[in-house]
């Protein structure tokens, strides 16, 4: 009987010295991709996230200042007219940074054509995702993922 720790392992043939090192840059290549996608779909997701709370944001403000809808809406007296408006509140509840809200379009819709305490008043906020990863971005047309969300409030008061 043999002892198999006493026999002495056979060296590998000339042609197979490389195989290791093909089928490793193989596997790393698809797994850099795997990853790459994984990072990309969170990024995407993040960005839903922020343009969710950036919805819901405007249309809180837009209970209480439903006519404020961008900077020249604001009656005059009021400090700071840039920042008290639905666009400015909506594109800017989260950090620069991953969203580009320079791309991010804002849009306020009312049940009626003028609004009334009472009546409901939606933020939507559109935007377009650019995929960075290669086999994601031949999946969506112009590697663009569309985001959109929307929040809906009661009007509470309506400025005169």
């Amino acid at each position: 009987m043999k002892d198999s720790i006493l026999t002495p392992r056979r060296p590998k043939r000339r042609s197979e010295a490389g195989q290791s090192l093909v089928e490793f840059s193989a596997s790393l290549v698809v797994l850099l991709l795997v990853l790459g996608g994984v990072l990309d779909i969170g990024r995407a997701f993040f960005t839903f996230v922020a343009i969710e709370n950036g919805a819901g944001e405007g249309a809180i403000f837009a209970a209480y200042h439903p006519a404020w809808v961008t900077e020249e809406d604001v009656p005059s007296g009021i400090t700071d007219p840039q920042f008290q408006n639905i666009t400015y509140r909506a594109s800017h509840e989260s950090p620069a940074g991953i969203v580009d809200w320079a791309q991010a379009q804002v849009q306020v819709e009312y049940a009626a054509e003028l609004p009334q305490v009472g009546q409901p008043v939606t933020v939507t906020i559109s935007y377009s995702y650019t995929v960075m990863t290669p086999f994601l971005h031949l999946a969506l047309e112009n590697g663009v993922l569309p985001l959109r969300s929307n929040a809906t409030q009661t009007i509470l008061s309506v400025d005169h």
